[in-house]
C-alpha cells in the first residue's frame, strides 16, 4: 500500500491477490470515490516514469454511492489522459511492488504475471497452484518415473482421437512395464505426488479409481494407502482425494463398499468417468449419498459428449463442477444456468488438443467459458501421457494468447480455494 498527500486529502493506492488496483480517496476520515478528471493530480508522483501498456484494471472504490465499484482498464484511462506520465504513480507502484506489499498472496500473484511474460518455467513451478484433475496412476512425470524404474515411458507423438486409443497406448508403453503387477499402481501414484510437488502444486485432488482396489487386498489397504500419502506430502500440500467411477463397470455389488469408502472421511470429491453416451443414472444413489455427506460431486462430462449431455448429468447428478465440460459452449442457457449454480470446470488443454477435442491452445473453449464469468482452473489430466504439467499449461495458454496473464492469474486463484467449496 502506498499513500499519496494531496492538500488535506490521502489517496491510497493498494492491490489484491487478483492484482486489480485500487486508488482510494479518504477526507476527514471518510472513504469517497475518486472521478476521474481527478486522476491526473493524484497519480503525478514520478514524472520521468513512462507508463507501458498494461493489461491491469483500475478500481475506484466508492462507499457513499451505495458501495457500488466503477471498473476502467488503464487503456481507457490513458486515452482520457493528455499526458501518459500523470500516471506514472502506478506504474511506479507496480514496478516497485516488493517495496510497498508485504501480502504473500500479492507478491506471488505479482511473480506469476510476470514469470508468464519472462516465459520463465522455473518461476513458475515455485509459485503456488492447484491441480484438481490429475488421475493419479497417470499423474507422474518420465522423468520421475524414469528416476524410480529406469524405465523410459515413450513420448506421445501424434493426436489420438478416442479415449479407448488413449487406453490402448498406455496398455501398450505405462501398464506393467514399470514393476511387477503388484506394486506398479502403487509406484505411478507415489510418482504423481513427487511430481506435483515438484510442479508447485500446494492444493491437490488426486483421482483414485474404485477399480484400485485390485492392487490391494482390501478397500481398508487402499484407504490405509491414500492416508499414508497424505501423511507423507501434507507438509507441502493440501490434499483433497477423489473417490472415481467408471460408466463401463458400474455393479450394484459395489454398493455396500462404496457407502464405506464415501463413509470413510477419507474422499472429499467424486467423478464418474467413462463413455458418456452410457449416462449417469446408475450413479444417481451414489451422488446422493455424497451430497448428504458434504462431497463434492463432480464427473466427466462435456469432454466428447454434447451440452445435453452435461445439462443431463447435472439435473441427475447435482453437479457441483465439470470435469472437462467443453461442450457448454453449444448452449448459451446452459452457460448461464452453470454460472447462476457456481458450477466449476477442471480445464486440462494439452489433453483436450492431444485428444483432438479442439483444434488448438488459441481456439480453446476456456477463453469462452472465462469471459463468461464461469469459474475454473487449469489442470494437468494425464501427465505421465500428455507430457505437461500444470506450470506448462499456463505457459501454453499465455503464449497462444488464448487467455491474459491476469485471467490466468485468477484462474490459480480459483484453484487455490478449493477447499473451502465444502
Amino acid at each position: 500500500m502506498m499513500n499519496i498527500e494531496n492538500s488535506k486529502r490521502t489517496y491510497v493506492i493498494s492491490i489484491n491477490e487478483n492484482l486489480e488496483v485500487s486508488v482510494v480517496r479518504t477526507e476527514n476520515n471518510k472513504i469517497s470515490m475518486i472521478e476521474a478528471s481527478n486522476l491526473p493530480t493524484i497519480l503525478s508522483i514520478r514524472s520521468k516514469l513512462v507508463f507501458e501498456n498494461e493489461s491491469m484494471i483500475l478500481k475506484y472504490l466508492t462507499v457513499e454511492k451505495d458501495s457500488k465499484y466503477m471498473w476502467i482498464s488503464v487503456e481507457e484511462l490513458i486515452n482520457k489522459l493528455d499526458n501518459s506520465n500523470e500516471i506514472a504513480a502506478i506504474k511506479y507502484f507496480w514496478d516497485n511492488l516488493e517495496e510497498w506489499v508485504v501480502d504473500k498472496k500479492v507478491l506471488d500473484s505479482y511473480s506469476f504475471v510476470k514469470a508468464l511474460r519472462n516465459n520463465d518455467i522455473s518461476v513458475l513451478r515455485t509459485i503456488p497452484k492447484s491441480d484438481l484433475h490429475n488421475h493419479i496412476p497417470y499423474g507422474g512425470s518420465r522423468e520421475v518415473i524414469y528416476l524410480l524404474t529406469r524405465y523410459k515411458v515413450p513420448v506421445l507423438d501424434k493426436k489420438l482421437i478416442s479415449i479407448p486409443e488413449m487406453n490402448q497406448w498406455c496398455n501398450d508403453n505405462i501398464k506393467g512395464k514399470l514393476t511387477n503387477a503388484n506394486t506398479d499402481y502403487a509406484l505411478r501414484a507415489l510418482a504423481a505426488f513427487i511430481q506435483a510437488k515438484k510442479d508447485g502444486i500446494t492444493v491437490f485432488a488426486p483421482n483414485f479409481g474404485l477399480c484400485a482396489r485390485k492392487h490391494f487386498d482390501s478397500y481398508d489397504d487402499l484407504i490405509y494407502f491414500i492416508q499414508l500419502l497424505k501423511e507423507t506430502f501434507s507438509d507441502c500440500m493440501q490434499i483433497y482425494p477423489e473417490l472415481c467411477f467408471d460408466r463401463h463397470k458400474y455393479d450394484p455389488k459395489n454398493d455396500e463398499d462404496v457407502q464405506k469408502l464415501l463413509e470413510s472421511g477419507v474422499f472429499y470429491s467424486i467423478d464418474v468417468t467413462g463413455d458418456e453416451m452410457l449416462g449417469v443414472k446408475n450413479f444417481a444413489e451414489y451422488y446422493n449419498m455424497a451430497g448428504n455427506l458434504g462431497i463434492i460431486r463432480r464427473a466427466h462430462v462435456g469432454e466428447f459428449g454434447d451440452s445435453s449431455i452435461v445439462k443431463e448429468a447435472i439435473d441427475i447428478l447435482g453437479l457441483d463442477m465439470l470435469q472437462h465440460g467443453l461442450s457448454i459452449i453449444e448452449d448459451r442457457n446452459l452457460m448461464q444456468e452453470i454460472y447462476e449454480k457456481n458450477i466449476s470446470l477442471t480445464i486440462c488443454p494439452t489433453s483436450n488438443v492431444m485428444l483432438s477435442r479442439v483444434e488448438s491452445y488459441e481456439s480453446h473453449p476456456i477463453r469462452i467459458i472465462t469471459i463468461a464469468g464461469i469459474k475454473t482452473t487449469v489442470c494437468s489430466d494425464d501427465i505421465l501421457i500428455f507430457d505437461s504439467d500444470v506450470s506448462n499449461e499456463y505457459l501454453k495458454l499465455y503464449k497462444n494468447k488464448t487467455l491474459n496473464e491476469f485471467q490466468l492469474n485468477t484462474i490459480r486463484i480459483n484453484g487455490l480455494n478449493y477447499g473451502n467449496n465444502r
